[in-house]
């Protein structure tokens, strides 16, 4: 019995030297997908059954995944600096005569509700904030501290709270250079269709 006492002991302390802790791991078991090579930080929350996690995705500790109907999509060579924030819902707040910590999940709206998409190759940076419905585009940045409520292009740099500025990250010819290095298919920009 030590000995066991002795093994997990030391699975645990190279686990906490790795960055990990016990409940990152029980929440990749939990997770409705994981892929490979994903690390979960320490003290993170997260409703894991609500959340697919891509290959080589690196969650920052402290994190908050949050979607209790909805659901959290994260692609492939994602990471995310430490405590960023994604929720995947809403509060019903129209019911009158009612205290809005009463109105159950069962009594929401379709509207209260909507899937988060963070594409492939996507930076979330330190205390970002990234709310229902929204679609974060492949290659994209989202700076630190930065309120994200409405979709973010392909290889957009988003910056800022209440009135955010959004760079390109690449000229069109260099994404396509970088697709090309990455073996990804070309990208279909909208203004081709048009």
């Amino acid at each position: 019995m030590n000995l066991l006492k002795k093994i997990v002991g030391r699975i645990y302390l190279a686990m906490r030297s790795a960055g990990l802790s016990v409940e990152a791991q029980n929440y990749k078991k939990a997770l409705a997908s994981c892929g490979k090579n994903v690390r979960i930080g320490k003290n993170c929350r997260m409703i894991p059954s609500h959340i697919s996690v891509g290959d080589n995705v690196v969650i920052g500790e402290g994190s908050c995944l949050m979607a209790s109907i909805a659901h959290i999509h994260i692609g492939n060579n994602v990471m995310t600096g430490p405590d960023i924030t994604i929720r995947g819902g809403d509060h019903r707040t129209d019911i009158i005569g009612r205290y809005i910590i009463d109105v159950k999940d069962n009594e929401k709206l379709p509207e209260n509700d909507a899937d988060v998409y963070i594409e492939d190759d996507v930076w979330i940076g330190q205390h970002a904030i990234i709310l229902k419905g929204v679609r974060i585009g492949e290659g994209s940045i989202i700076g630190a501290g930065s309120i994200v409520t409405k979709d973010v292009p392909p290889y957009t740099i988003h910056i800022g709270v209440h009135a955010p500025k959004e760079y390109q990250r690449f000229t069109k010819e260099q994404i396509e250079e970088h697709r090309k290095i990455l073996g990804l298919a070309p990208l279909t920009f909208k203004d081709e269709n048009n």
